[in-house]
């Protein structure tokens, strides 16, 4: 006698002619799979729990296997949880993460049948299992683009909306009015120099809707990166007054920002700028300076400075703005093994 996952009547001599019945019962959780007497599958509806040799003249064998079904879980750069049994009847949630943020979810298949990666971003569910599952999930690296300088993207645009080409990151630009991410090129587009704004190997596009004074940048690529320098990218756009595509732009690698949007005294709102990581930039000087408009709205102003140093601390200033008729915040933000207040 034999039992995969349970327990059964042992192995023994009995008597020529004699009957021999043979118990068995599965481990908690696991349920009948197979009987086979002799190498040959029998009933399992018909011996759930013995089956009974009769008139012995020979030897017999009988093997018994229990069983819960399982969930095999496979994963590309990420992580899953990992391949096991379940009890049969009850649910059990996969969940699974890219390996790192440069990664996103490509790809997720259910059985060899690809599922919704919008329903299922984090995690896929089994509901009542009575069979065996299989889950494979794969994350491919993400896409990047990198803008070109601040400066040199700031004159690009202005030449394009106001078509001209002898206009600089000085001039002062009446046409634009707000900036968005594009989710695709316009009909006809044709990529030139004039409307290139990256020096990455994905490019970055732009084009401007003269109906609605909407500057568009558009990249097939999934992160989009300002450039280390930043300086001077969006200054002196004087009609600008609305920001919130800047949210599409990844500001981690950007080490300059100075002067970024002085001058665009149309601006009521930062949002677009309020998720930006900025943890690397050592230069935002008088990034807000002359927001005319944020300051005749009385929102509350904020002059910060930046403390980065493992050991000394480096005083950066953030911004300048003249904000002497309302409330003024100063806020220091402290980035050191010990941290200090001053």
């Amino acid at each position: 006698t034999s039992v995969t996952n349970g327990t059964i009547t042992e192995s023994s001599r009995v008597e020529s002619g004699s009957n021999k019945t043979i118990n068995y019962s599965p481990n908690s959780g696991y349920q009948l799979k197979s009987i086979k007497v002799d190498g040959v599958d029998v009933s399992l509806s018909t011996y759930a729990n013995s089956y009974t040799f009769t008139n012995i003249t020979d030897n017999h064998t009988i093997s018994v296997v229990y069983w819960k079904p399982t969930i095999t879980t496979n994963v590309t750069n990420g992580t899953i949880t990992p391949t096991s049994e379940v009890d049969i009847g009850s649910s059990k949630t996969i969940s699974y993460s890219p390996a790192d943020s440069s990664k996103a979810l490509e790809s997720i298949e259910v059985d060899g049948v690809a599922v919704s990666i919008s329903t299922y971003p984090n995690s896929y569910t089994f509901t009542n299992v009575t069979g065996d599952h299989t889950i494979t999930v794969t994350y491919r690296q993400l896409t990047t683009a990198t803008f070109n300088q601040g400066k040199t993207v700031n004159a690009i645009m202005k030449n394009l909306a106001n078509n001209s080409s002898s206009m600089t990151y000085e001039s002062a630009d009446t046409k634009i009015q707000s900036i968005k991410r594009a989710n695709s090129l316009p009909s006809g587009f044709v990529p030139a120099t004039e409307n290139t704004v990256s020096n990455s190997v994905i490019p970055i596009y732009i084009f401007f809707d003269d109906t609605d004074g909407t500057m568009y940048y558009y990249s097939e690529a999934d992160v989009v990166y300002l450039n280390a320098d930043s300086s001077c990218m969006f200054i002196s756009l004087v009609e600008l007054s609305d920001i919130s595509g800047l949210s599409g732009m990844d500001a981690s690698k950007a080490i300059n920002i100075g002067y970024m949007f002085q001058s665009d005294r149309k601006l009521v709102s930062l949002g677009g700028v309020a998720s930006w990581d900025v943890s690397k930039v050592v230069n935002m000087q008088a990034r807000f300076k002359e927001l005319e408009h944020i300051e005749r709205n009385k929102h509350v102003i904020y002059v910060c400075f930046l403390f980065c140093s493992y050991q000394h601390k480096c005083i950066i200033k953030l911004g300048y703005l003249q904000c002497s008729k309302y409330e003024q915040h100063v806020c220091y933000l402290f980035c050191s093994y010990q941290y200090k207040r001053s």
